[in-house]
């Protein structure tokens, strides 16, 4: 559903800001426990717009979501990936270097170590539409659901819950609307007090609507 919105409104975006360039961020933090996952992404998304209130970050709009994989030692780990549109002018007056982009994040995050990092520069001859979907995808890959244990998958389901996944900033705000109107609890996850259950320690519970042809974690 995302992407399909967001393929229909970025061809308006380029044909609007035609010289604009683009970078795909990957910010990362260390691993958290499971347990602690929704603390962590909170503070990812608050240390993000830290990030972005920063006199030269250089994103003009972006499309910011967050990534949760499974480690190695049934911990966590959040991400975040971030399509940002940049000015034409940021490759010859205002590049910024992966140490600067280290020592922003660092700063954001209110962290004692370097976090790990990526950025790539979308060359100009291409579109960013392929990177749109790799931002606009599963929070969560399909295997590190199925394959995890059963006491990561329920945690990490009841950590996630009521979280957001999804911001955009800058100009994008204008033209991503619609992928907005979907970021509220009811509609993402849902929640009607009349069909409310009592949650056991080791079950979650689903409803299935069928207007909506989805099914619905139970509060």
């Amino acid at each position: 559903m995302y992407k399909a919105r967001a393929f229909k409104a970025l061809p308006r975006v380029l044909a609007d800001f035609p010289e604009c360039r683009y970078l795909f961020v990957t910010l990362t933090l260390k691993n958290c426990a499971i347990h602690d996952l929704r603390d962590t992404i909170f503070h990812l998304n608050g240390s993000f717009r830290r990030l972005a209130k920063l006199k030269h970050f250089p994103a003009v709009g972006y499309i910011k979501t967050v990534e949760v994989t499974r480690g190695r030692r049934g911990d966590a780990h959040p991400h975040l990936h971030i399509l940002m549109m940049v000015k034409p002018s940021f490759f010859s007056h205002g590049y910024i270097k992966k140490k600067e982009w280290c020592d922003w994040w660092k700063n954001a995050a209110k962290v004692d170590y370097t976090p790990i990092i990526d950025v790539q520069a979308i060359k100009a001859k291409n579109s960013p539409l392929g990177l749109l979907a790799e931002v606009i995808k599963y929070q969560t890959k399909p295997n590190d659901l199925i394959f995890s244990d059963r006491d990561w998958f329920l945690e990490y389901t009841r950590q996630v819950h009521r979280t957001n996944a999804f911001a955009l900033g800058g100009v994008f705000k204008n033209y991503f609307k619609e992928l907005e109107k979907e970021e509220t609890t009811e509609e993402m996850i849902g929640v009607n007090d009349k069909e409310q259950d009592s949650i056991d320690e080791g079950e979650l519970f689903f409803n299935w609507r069928q207007q909506e042809k989805r099914y619905r974690m139970m509060d």
